[in-house]
């Protein structure tokens, strides 16, 4: 249901859909927030809501349930508030992409226990505080993108390993020397720097 310039709301009883393995509404004008229901759709493998007019918060305990979560795509739909730690229980999670919303507060450390993750995209949003190392464990990881946020400090070691084996082949962070003389971020390994309206 993609592409159909479809309007209104998300139907709050859609947590009756219990078989439902996908739910593809990116690039509509949906409104309103995502009902409670979608979060605990058990059987749920594909979340895509990416573009649309949409807004509130990431829950904090019901996305635990979401135990076959493979693809989780919210990027600008209006989400605010902070990535909340259960995100890293999605083990089966190999495309996260939460970019273009206004999330603030730190990147949550047991990003680090998702195994499968192969794309990582939390661009474009107002997070804080330094990158986890443990984001470095994610062997299958691909694609990285952290730029045009507020993050400080260094690239940890262990991402720039993945970088310098070919195997994380993108690594996009705010690492641009600013008019001041210093760098947003310090990057040894990035793919590229971006910063101050540039990326």
């Amino acid at each position: 249901m993609s592409n159909n310039l479809l309007s209104g709301g998300i139907p709050s009883c859609v947590d009756h859909l219990s078989k439902l393995e996908r739910m593809l509404l990116s690039h509509n004008m949906l409104q309103g927030s995502i009902p409670l229901g979608v979060w605990s759709l058990e059987n749920i493998k594909e979340i895509r809501f990416s573009y649309n007019n949409l807004q509130g918060t990431f829950p904090t305990k019901p996305l635990e349930n979401l135990v076959n979560l493979e693809t989780f795509l919210t990027a600008n739909c209006n989400m605010q508030g902070t990535i909340p730690s259960t995100m890293g229980n999605l083990v089966n999670l190999n495309r996260l992409s939460i970019r273009d919303n206004f999330l603030t507060g730190t990147i949550p450390t047991n990003m680090g226990n998702l195994e499968h993750l192969v794309n990582l995209d939390l661009s474009s949003n107002s997070l804080t505080g330094t990158i986890p190392t443990d984001i470095g464990k994610l062997k299958h990881l691909g694609e990285l993108l952290l730029f045009r946020n507020n993050l400080s400090g260094s690239v940890p070691q262990s991402i720039c390993e993945l970088s310098l084996s070919k195997k994380l082949w993108n690594l996009g962070v705010d690492c641009l020397q600013t008019s001041k003389g210093f760098f947003e971020m310090e990057c040894s390994c990035c793919s590229y720097c971006c910063g101050t309206g540039k990326c």
